[in-house]
């Protein structure tokens, strides 16, 4: 059997909401987090997905699968492990962003199956994510490894991505998981342009190590008028911010970004 393995830094679709039709900016930021994945191929039994994965994240790499077969013909039968990691707070396995997640473990499949790590083949998975339907955040991520390691960038679809000039790392906290219910609005074209100029304004203040306070509680304001989902009152301070998974959103709490810490002193882990 011949096996791969893949480490990669875990990065999240921090500054987005998503709006069907629309196609905003996306802020990718990584965090100290990391996945590692090992690919292996074998003549006999079926594909099998170990790790800690939702049911969400092997359902869609599932599909993906599928989708793949169909382009390309019959397949190997693959085995994928999947290991996060350790919490420095506890031994429980630390839970990535399930998008990030379908992201990661999709690119080492099909690194494994075409031998090569490149931007052609990463932009085939993103020519097969759009037939299965996914958000621009999806699409975004699949950036993250030509980028350097460590580093931000914002993407928007048929514009490409701007990267950083140094390494942005955030320390993130899951504060919450929420439902999704898109709730149509008259001014979805106004929303549209308010959230995009918040997610530009957040990169940008990111680069130059200014406070994006403001940025949030818009963001959260947009997610809250689009999808229904409330800020708790502990998150009223503006520290916290909705981030897309696969089929519902986390809160996040924002601990640490680089060197700055919200409420105190602190470093982030590189």
């Amino acid at each position: 059997m011949v096996e791969t393995t893949f480490t990669w830094r875990e990065y999240v679709p921090l500054f987005y909401v998503p709006i069907p039709r629309r196609h905003n900016p996306v802020v990718v930021v990584p965090t100290p987090n990391r996945v590692t994945i090992r690919v292996k191929s074998s003549s006999t039994g079926s594909m099998a997905i170990s790790g800690n994965l939702s049911n969400e994240v092997v359902n869609l790499i599932s599909i993906f699968l599928s989708v793949l077969q169909s382009e390309v013909g019959m397949l190997p039968r693959l085995s994928i492990s999947v290991e996060t990691g350790t919490s420095s707070e506890s031994d429980e396995e630390v839970e990535l962003n399930s998008s990030y997640l379908y992201v990661a473990v999709t690119s080492a499949i099909t690194y494994f199956l075409s031998g090569e790590v490149s931007c052609e083949i990463t932009e085939s998975a993103k020519v097969l994510d759009r037939t299965i339907g996914v958000d621009d955040s999806v699409l975004a991520l699949r950036e993250f490894h030509k980028v350097e390691d460590g580093h931000a960038y914002i993407w928007r679809l048929n514009e490409g991505y701007i990267e950083s000039d140094r390494k942005i790392i955030l320390k993130l906290r899951k504060a919450g998981r929420y439902s999704m219910s898109y709730i149509e609005h008259e001014f979805t074209d106004l929303i549209t342009h308010l959230a995009g100029v918040a997610s530009i304004r957040a990169f940008e203040k990111l680069l130059n190590g200014e406070s994006i306070i403001s940025e949030l509680r818009t963001l959260n304001a947009i997610w809250h008028m689009l999808y229904g989902v409330q800020l708790p009152h502990e998150a009223a301070s503006g520290r916290y911010v909705f981030v897309k998974e696969i089929n519902s959103c986390t809160l996040y709490e924002i601990l640490e970004v680089g060197q700055t810490q919200f409420g105190g002193s602190g470093n982030a882990d590189s």
